[in-house]
């Protein structure tokens, strides 16, 4: 690999090692890329490079998975791979296509796809990227929502970051990731916090819908739902209506009513907005209805009390 090659995306990065740097004041610095052209390192951090880029050739996948499972005895040789690896992908998804994105050949995929083996190692650069702009926050996140639950607790020191940028991805992106184990119930402790009291209404938006994401994750519904209820009589519209997304993903046919007297007070007051994260709730609901949401969804209140009250099947 080139000096070039690794130096194609340094503008870029270099703002991720900003963002890195500045996501760890409110807990520690996490790590960012450290990027050196291949002939001025030391043999075997270049060894391992190559075996990862040649690792598609014959008997290379082999030598690779050899050469990985050396590096992760070796804390430093596991921070130049996960550093790599992710300015590999970050480069490789600037340079490739869409049609070669989805090829088995793409080099965005084969990073990225190494950084979720990884696992845990790679957490704390990827959830830095989500403080950096809008491209390096999405690979971020779409790589933490493979990875799964070894990112809950790294996400749960960015929740409670200095960095709003960082709150506000970090809330969004817990709406859609998968369970998180061990780390789901502190985060619905956070969630909680920042449902009452976060200042950037966006972050406080999101937080209130990943309060049920993640409490329903964890089988914690019944502690929130309170506080999301309570919510949905929010003066803005936003809040009473990512509260009602919230309480639908508790995936609870019984709060059907509730979600529909809130739709109800939408259509009255002509709120346009809290109508439209109504129905939005509503769609997330109907699974627990038992029977087949009608195409196109309904949208309007009697259709809706409609499909709630009709038998199942």
């Amino acid at each position: 690999m080139s000096a070039g090659t690794f130096w194609r995306a340094g503008s870029r990065l270099a703002l991720w090692l900003c963002a890195a740097l500045a996501l760890g004041c409110a807990s520690r610095p996490a790590p960012g890329p450290k990027l050196t052209p291949l002939n001025e390192i030391e043999p075997e951090l270049a060894e391992l490079w190559r075996a990862y880029r040649e690792s598609a050739a014959p008997g290379g996948l082999e030598r690779w998975e050899a050469a990985r499972a050396r590096a992760l005895e070796d804390p430093r040789a596991t921070r130049f791979l996960v550093d790599n690896l992710g300015a590999e992908m970050v480069a490789a998804f600037e340079r490739e296509d869409a049609l070669t994105k989805a090829s088995p050949a793409s080099r965005f995929l084969r990073a990225r796809a190494e950084l979720v083996r990884l696992g845990a190692p790679a957490v704390p650069l990827l959830v830095g990227m989500l403080s950096a702009d809008e491209v390096l926050a999405r690979l971020g996140g779409d790589t933490l929502e493979l990875i799964g639950p070894p990112a809950g607790m790294e996400l749960l020191r960015a929740l409670e970051s200095d960095d709003v940028k960082a709150r506000r991805r970090v809330c969004e992106l817990l709406v859609r990731l998968p369970p998180l184990g061990a780390g789901d119930p502190f985060l619905v402790a956070a969630l909680e916090r920042a449902a009452a009291s976060e200042p950037d209404l966006q972050a406080r938006a999101f937080a209130i819908e990943a309060l049920g994401a993640r409490a329903a994750a964890c089988g914690e519904g019944p502690r929130v739902e309170a506080q999301l209820v309570a919510l949905l009589e929010a003066p803005e519209g936003l809040y009473a209506g990512r509260a009602a997304r919230g309480l639908a993903r508790l995936g609870e046919l019984r709060l059907a009513p509730v979600l529909l007297r809130t739709y109800e007070r939408g259509l009255r007051s002509g709120d346009a907005l809290l109508r439209r994260e109504l129905q939005a709730a509503l769609v997330l609901l109907a699974p627990a209805r038992g029977r087949p949401l009608p195409r196109p969804a309904p949208n309007s209140l009697t259709a809706w009390r409609a499909f709630f009250a009709a038998p199942g099947g």
